[in-house]
């Protein structure tokens, strides 16, 4: 990767790795997120269906979902302890990606590469203290209180999402190339 002239990965806490390992230069490493197709995974397609299936036939029962694959890093054990902090509260497990794209609000630990995501706390979504209860509580609780604060905290998120995407992929193109009639980039996705 090193003759690439251009790296580019999904967070900073990635791109320090590649860095400290030697896989690129900091001034050549660039941070793109995971695109998800937001037409696909949008609100409209709600399902009454799922969300009883997932509420055990109880569809008004406040329901967390967990995106992400599951892994020992990724500290799974601490929901255990925000569902006893939240009466009649199921949990959900799903894949990566499609939530943060489709207008879903999202409350996530300021830990590894979520904050690249999640940009502006309280804005495009919330992020709480890794291990603090009583922050990632409240972040929910807000979410659960008000329906207003949902659809602006999703809305907001989705837009900050793909804005920040197409930046990204303007100032790469443009600012790496120089002149040059072609430009050598690796992705790279390991370690987080």
């Amino acid at each position: 990767m090193r003759a690439a002239d251009l790296t580019l990965v999904m967070s900073h806490a990635l791109g320090k790795e590649m860095n400290a390992a030697g896989a690129s230069t900091a001034e050549k490493i660039r941070i793109w997120q995971k695109g998800v197709d937001s037409e696909s995974f949008h609100t409209r397609f709600k399902s009454q269906e799922m969300r009883n299936h997932l509420t055990n036939g109880v569809p008004d029962t406040p329901l967390i979902v967990h995106v992400g694959r599951l892994g020992a890093e990724k500290n799974l054990d601490f929901l255990k302890k925000v569902m006893g902090g939240i009466p009649h509260i199921r949990l959900a497990f799903v894949g990566d990606g499609p939530f943060r794209a489709s207008g879903v609000p999202v409350v996530a630990a300021r830990a590894g590469g979520i904050p690249d995501i999640v940009t502006q706390d309280g804005e495009t979504g919330f992020l709480y203290t890794p291990g603090d209860l009583d922050d990632c509580l409240s972040k929910i609780m807000a979410l659960l209180e008000s329906s207003e604060l949902q659809q602006k905290i999703g809305a907001a998120g989705t837009a900050h999402f793909w804005a920040s995407m197409t930046l990204l992929l303007d100032k790469c193109f443009k600012g790496e190339s120089q002149g040059r009639s072609h430009l050598f980039i690796t992705y790279s996705c390991m370690g987080v």
